[in-house]
């Protein structure tokens, strides 16, 4: 989360971040001991092209996921989002289901439909680092 700060803005960001969520996202010491070093740990991270780097390194970048293969990571995905809270456990599969049985009713083919349903699993994605 720091790292990502960093990169939007900065040292400064990347600490303040760090101070606000001391005790709840992050173990106070932790945070304390980030914020004390924050110089130091942050530098040469807007040096290197990490992505890059891992792309490099994937030996298997070039595998091709059928359907039911693409269908179970992102359920995997809207099943991760939802832990973040008991109250969502199971949330966006049902938004997902909805969303692919709407498009049938607007009369979309069942291939469009399912393309629906699979945006609807990873709708609320953004939401796994919200503090919200």
């Amino acid at each position: 989360m720091v790292e990502v700060f960093h990169r939007a803005g900065g040292v400064d960001a990347a600490t303040e971040v760090a101070r606000q969520r001391r005790g709840t996202q992050f173990d106070p010491q932790l945070a304390d001991l980030f914020t004390a070093e924050a110089p130091a740990l942050c530098a040469g991270l807007g040096e290197g092209r990490t992505w890059d780097a891992v792309i490099e390194a994937e030996p298997t970048l070039g595998v091709r996921l059928g359907n039911a293969e693409v269908k179970s990571a992102l359920e995997a995905i809207a099943d991760f989002t939802d832990v973040k809270s008991p109250y969502t456990i199971g949330h966006s599969r049902g938004v997902a289901d909805l969303a692919g049985a709407a498009a049938r009713v607007f009369g979309l083919n069942e291939a469009a439909a399912r393309h629906v349903r699979l945006a609807g699993l990873v709708h609320g994605h953004g939401l796994i680092g919200d503090d919200c």
